[in-house]
């Protein structure tokens, strides 16, 4: 999985604001992105490899500048 790690350089995701998170959101076996920052630029998951673009949450003010990924299992 690290040999697929999604190259954050991209001049699209220059909008990635404070937080910068990677993990397998979908459980697609690939690593994602989660970016987020300002209003302007809302928390967002990125679906690697296409980088389809879905928003998470939109801020009032802005997003804190640290964030944790964690896998989460539904009928625990």
């Amino acid at each position: 999985m690290l040999g697929d790690l999604p190259n954050m350089s991209r001049p699209h995701l220059d909008h990635s604001g404070d937080v910068k998170l990677v993990g397998d959101i979908d459980g697609g076996g690939r690593l994602d992105l989660v970016l987020g920052g300002m209003p302007q630029t809302p928390l967002s998951w990125w679906r690697w490899p296409d980088l389809l673009l879905t928003t998470i949450a939109t801020a009032r003010v802005e997003f804190t500048t640290d964030g944790v990924l964690c896998r989460c299992r539904r009928g625990w």
